[in-house]
């Protein structure tokens, strides 16, 4: 009988340490991207009254991917809620764009700690690599009403 309370210690051990577990994403987050292998850093890219820092992806597992964009200066009461990013998202191979795909993306603002980011979950073609990006801000009517961030090879995973 004695021994039987210490089969129970794997248990609880594992019970507690599950509690306290942070996902990859969460990891990320909380420490402003600085160890995402695969992030852009853009230099005073800026939309209506917030600048995009950094850019990146996270991959939980084989399916779930999010795009995450860093902001500063954000002001929640100064942004538009019909206002939308929209993304196009290029793949090129031998010097022709294929697999171009665009990406609608929510403006909303998830803070962790003093960082602030717009997550946005991917369902993508695009295996490795999006080789063009281009960001624009658009309305309601799908109009674009700021000029054009773009960067180039945003990795999609990073492990």
């Amino acid at each position: 009988m004695g021994n039987l309370k210490y089969l129970w210690a794997p248990f609880i051990f594992f019970l507690i340490t599950s509690c306290f577990l942070k996902s990859k994403t969460e990891i990320y987050l909380e420490r402003g991207l600085d160890i995402l292998d695969n992030v852009i850093v853009l230099n005073d890219e800026s939309f209506q009254n917030f600048k995009i820092k950094k850019v990146g992806v996270i991959r939980e597992d084989n399916n779930n991917r999010k795009l995450i964009f860093m902001i500063e200066d954000y002001k929640s009461s100064t942004i538009d809620n019909s206002l939308k990013i929209r993304l196009f998202a290029q793949k090129e191979i031998l010097r022709k764009y294929h697999n171009s795909e665009i990406w609608d993306i929510e403006i909303d603002v998830f803070k962790t700690g003093k960082y602030k980011y717009i997550i946005h979950e991917i369902n993508t073609e695009i295996k490795n690599r999006v080789d063009t990006v281009k960001i624009v801000l658009i309305n309601q009517s799908q109009k674009a009403i700021s000029d054009t961030i773009k960067f180039n090879n945003l990795y999609l995973n990073n492990d």
